[in-house]
């Protein structure tokens, strides 16, 4: 990062650092215990990130509707365009 920042380090910049890396020892430690749960909570994350992303960007879709359209084509393999979806009358 300091080839792109010059960042100043402060005792609460390091303290930060510290936390953030220890909750990612205690990420991956419960993720070798249930290896086969871990593809649901990042595909949870996924689809949250994106609706974050997509309601930043002006989206108006709600997360009941965005999770539908997951459900409902995504996870059949089709991937409809929003315009697509609405004339169809699924939103």
């Amino acid at each position: 990062m300091s080839q792109y920042y010059t960042v100043k380090k402060t005792g609460v910049l390091e303290s930060l650092t510290q936390e953030i890396n220890n909750l990612q020892v205690r990420i991956d430690e419960k993720n070798s215990l249930r290896p086969e749960r871990w593809e649901t909570v990042m595909e949870k994350l996924k689809m949250e990130w994106t609706y974050d992303s997509n309601a930043i960007e002006g989206s108006t879709l709600t997360w009941g509707a965005r999770l539908l359209m997951n459900l409902i084509f995504i996870k059949k393999g089709c991937r409809l365009r929003l315009s697509e979806t609405k004339g169809a009358g699924f939103i």
